[in-house]
């Protein structure tokens, strides 16, 4: 009996099982990213050195490095991307990984410079609860994304 037929049908099988599931994660992760990022474009515009967007609380935000926004009083700036080791979205990995930034908070009483984890806990800071929503753009095999490309979308609840 000739098992080579049956034996190349099933590689064949595998192959494209796989081949979907890769391209059924990368059509959800596209999918979910274009709408936090349509949402995003429509709630928040960027500030430079020279003006400020003021934004109610419960907002979320994306900054780039060296950009600032104050909502309620708080301002926020992302001063660093300290580092990425998120998993590739083209990629296996056992961990999700994460990304470490640093930015400050500062209220008209107070001025911190902090450090952020995504994912990761939110932290208090003089009555608001600041936290990393998302993180953009993904990360793919073999790239990391230079600083002044990273959108970091923050999540910034009045308490």
């Amino acid at each position: 009996m000739n098992t080579r037929p049956l034996i190349i049908t099933s590689i064949l099988i595998v192959i494209l099982a796989v081949i979907l599931f890769i391209i059924w994660g990368v059509f959800i992760r596209y999918r979910g990213i274009t709408g936090d990022v349509a949402m995003l474009a429509e709630r928040v515009t960027v500030s430079s050195d020279s003006d400020t967007h003021t934004m109610s609380s419960s907002e979320n935000m994306a900054l780039s490095v060296g950009e600032y926004k104050t909502i309620d009083g708080l301002i926020i700036t992302l001063t660093d991307i300290r580092s990425d080791d998120r998993c590739p979205i083209d990629a296996v990995c056992m961990q999700a990984g994460k990304i470490q930034v640093s930015a400050t908070l500062a209220t008209e009483e107070e001025f911190r410079s902090v450090g952020f984890s995504f994912p990761g806990t939110p932290l208090i800071f003089e009555g608001y609860r600041v936290s990393i929503k998302d993180v953009f753009p993904l990360r793919t095999s073999g790239n990391v994304p230079a600083s002044g490309d990273y959108r970091i979308a923050f999540s910034v609840e009045k308490l």
